[in-house]
């Protein structure tokens, strides 16, 4: 149990004991200050329980080999998972992900440990969102049946007077936020430009 595991008397067997419990996670900087140890004296306890270090600016924390590589893969997972449910969506909330990810990391730790993963090549941030570094937005099936009834209206005599969210709502007979969330989606992935609010031009009449 992690009170066992904190009552042990050796520095280094205490702070391996404790990385093999929930929540898996040891604060250095606590760790250092209850058990009164100097820096190297630290050090060696690192060293003894062959912990990883997740370290940047006020953060100083500890993981086993075993969770680092879980929480890799975990990482992984939910990413993977999150794309496919939702392949219009750029990534998901650096928040929302820190949440379903065991072991959980306070989220200052949590970003410098997803900085490394990005400098491993295994995730993108951007901004606040999360995405695997093969995701690009796409348009479903349905999606793009609805883009192929728009896009006429966007091209030929229309293009340079194409109709406004409202009318394409009224024309098409579908909702209003409908049509204004696929042409954003379609603005991201470079077929459209929105040039006033609501207002949607083919991106071959905005190079014309």
């Amino acid at each position: 149990s992690y009170l066992q595991a904190a009552s042990l008397s050796h520095a280094g067997e205490a702070l391996a004991a404790l990385l093999d419990v929930p929540p898996f996670l040891v604060d250095l900087d606590v760790f250092a200050r209850d058990r009164a140890l100097s820096e190297p004296e630290l050090q060696n306890a690192l060293m003894f329980a062959s912990a990883e270090l997740i370290e940047g600016l006020a953060v100083r924390h500890a993981l086993s080999k075993r969770q680092r590589v879980a929480f890799s893969d975990e990482v992984q997972r939910v990413l993977s998972a999150f794309h496919v449910e939702n392949p219009d969506l750029q990534g998901i909330g650096r928040e929302r992900l820190r949440l379903q990810v065991t072991p959980r990391l306070p989220p200052p730790a949590f970003l410098v440990a997803l900085r490394t993963e990005q400098t491993g090549g295994r995730l993108v941030l951007e901004g606040a969102f999360v995405r695997l570094p093969g995701h690009e937005v796409r348009l479903s099936e349905k999606e793009e049946e609805l883009y192929a009834r728009i896009l006429p209206h966007l091209e030929g005599e229309e293009r340079f007077r194409p109709p406004r969210v409202r009318d394409f709502a009224e024309t098409l007979g579908v909702d209003e936020r409908e049509i204004r969330r696929i042409l954003k989606l379609c603005a991201r992935l470079g077929r459209v430009d929105q040039i006033r609010h609501d207002h949607f031009f083919a991106r071959q009449t905005t190079a014309e």
